[in-house]
């Protein structure tokens, strides 16, 4: 049989670099978000300085909408890091006391299966022997 090493649930590593890559992707669309918004703030400044005259009525009021949908989403980026961020530092909090409980789980089953086993051994045994009369 293996070392508990070498019969591990769970990839640790791997879910920590989850979370690495995570982070990463998340905090990129938060800066393209928080870049997007210093835009439309430029934008909404050089459109105040446009003549009423030439200045298309609806454009304030879409570039106003639009920037509420970038503050939008930036504050669900940083929900969604958030929660992500705890729910994998839970799991691989819980990693060692569930690989403890299956390695647990594991020694039972093999335990079981020798006993199993052994016991097979010793009737194909004794039925090679005669000690055993099946039917």
């Amino acid at each position: 049989m293996a070392g508990i090493g070498k019969n591990r649930v769970f990839d640790k590593a791997a879910l920590e670099e989850l979370m690495q890559q995570t982070e990463a992707l998340l905090n990129s669309a938060r800066d393209v978000s928080e870049a997007l918004s210093e835009e439309l703030q430029q934008l909404q400044a050089l459109a105040g300085e446009v003549p009423a005259e030439a200045a298309h009525p609806a454009m304030a009021a879409r570039a106003a909408a639009f920037a509420g949908k970038i503050g939008g989403s930036i504050a669900s980026i940083e929900s969604i890091e958030k929660a992500i961020r705890e729910n994998l530092k839970k799991l691989i909090s819980q990693i060692p006391a569930n690989d403890r409980l299956s390695a647990a789980a594991l020694k039972s089953i093999t335990t079981t299966t020798t006993g199993m086993v052994g016991m097979v051994e010793e009737l194909r045994s004794m039925i090679r022997q005669g000690g055993l009369q099946m039917g």
